[in-house]
């Protein structure tokens, strides 16, 4: 029977891997939403370039026909390409902080009250910057879980926090040890 205390002491480093693992997702579906919205635009680009080659218009055509009309819509790209990049990398900051803060209650260094005050703030901290950052659409996040369903416990919560990017599973007893050898 595990004892009331191991839980109330693991329960912050739980939230600790669920919020690395939350900001992992975020930053990795914002990057594949940036690449996909850079594919879209430049497969556009091409197309109009060789549709006014192919067209025999001229320059001035072009531009009134085809690229004014389109010019909203590439700037709306190129803005939210930026915004989405800016957004996962801010999500890279927050996850390294997390992953400092997960390494430092494994030496002892920060108590169980502490680690959940710290949590406590890393939450806020995500809350805000999901209601500051721009939004990606639903069906975007099922597509990237439908296709990848193993990727994010590859490359997010299945490697050691501050370790390497390679793939390794998550060993829950071997988290149990640590916290265990942690906090005694």
């Amino acid at each position: 029977m595990v004892s009331t205390r191991r839980i109330a002491t693991a329960l912050p480093l739980a939230r600790l891997i669920c919020q690395r693992a939350n900001c992992w997702w975020d930053a990795h579906l914002r990057r594949k939403y940036s690449f996909g919205l850079k594919v879209i635009l430049v497969a556009v680009t091409i197309a109009v370039v060789m549709f006014g080659v192919e067209s025999n218009r001229t320059l001035g055509q072009l531009v009134l026909s085809v690229i004014a009309p389109l010019s909203p819509a590439l700037l709306w790209g190129i803005r939210e390409i930026r915004k989405q990049d800016e957004a996962a990398e801010a999500l890279d900051k927050l996850r390294s902080q997390v992953e400092q803060t997960w390494e430092s209650a494994l030496r002892g260094a920060v108590t169980s009250e502490a680690a959940e005050q710290i949590s406590i703030a890393i939450q806020n901290e995500i809350f805000d910057r999901r209601s500051r950052h721009p939004l990606i659409f639903n069906w975007i996040n099922r597509l990237a879980r439908s296709k990848q369903p193993n990727e994010h416990e590859r490359e997010g919560a299945g490697t050691r926090p501050g370790g390497s990017e390679r793939a390794e599973s998550i060993d829950l007893a071997k988290i149990a040890y640590l916290i265990r050898s942690s906090y005694g």
